[in-house]
């Protein structure tokens, strides 16, 4: 499952739930903060066990260790939910060394997240994934939606649910 939407719409949240909602029926889950935003007050606020033998908390470096931990979560841990928060924030490691100004690496962070994605869905045998995305605005788009999400097209292509959470009164 892909949850997107814009910057504080509740895409975080909602993974929240479906974490307390699995740990209500006995699953482990495990959360791959690769934004840095876990915040341990606010996951039991919204109901979620902190208990770590209930929830995984991972911070990953970069995206290839990521999709690495992931995959080995998935054949050894086989949580109930697997939240990976989020796909813009994962950084390809070929980026973290050399300068930016050095080299482009257009389409790198799209190649890398749709073979992690594959490679994840492959490992998977019993787990609710959920990818957590932003929703992005191509400047200059004339015609058409200029609404995107990073990470390319193979996430989509894998997800069998896209959800669009909207902020709302």
């Amino acid at each position: 499952t892909t949850v997107f939407g814009e910057y504080s719409s509740g895409k975080t949240l909602f993974a929240q739930i479906v974490i307390a909602n699995a740990q209500r029926e006995g699953g482990v889950c495990i959360f791959v903060d690769a934004e840095r935003t876990y915040d341990p007050d606010w996951f039991a606020l919204t109901g979620v066990d902190l208990d770590p033998k209930k929830l995984l908390v991972v911070r990953p470096r970069t995206l290839e260790e990521c999709f690495d931990m992931m995959c080995d979560a998935l054949q050894t841990v086989k949580p109930a939910v697997l939240v990976m928060d989020s796909i813009p924030a994962l950084v390809p490691q070929d980026m973290l060394k050399v300068e930016m100004s050095k080299k482009d690496f257009q389409g790198l962070h799209a190649r890398k997240i749709t073979e992690g994605v594959r490679k994840a869905n492959l490992a998977n045998d019993v787990t609710a994934l959920i990818y957590v995305n932003q929703l992005r605005v191509n400047m200059g788009v004339k015609f058409g939606n200029p609404e995107a999400l990073p990470g390319g097209k193979g996430l989509g292509f894998y997800s069998s649910v896209m959800i669009r959470v909207r902020r709302g009164k």
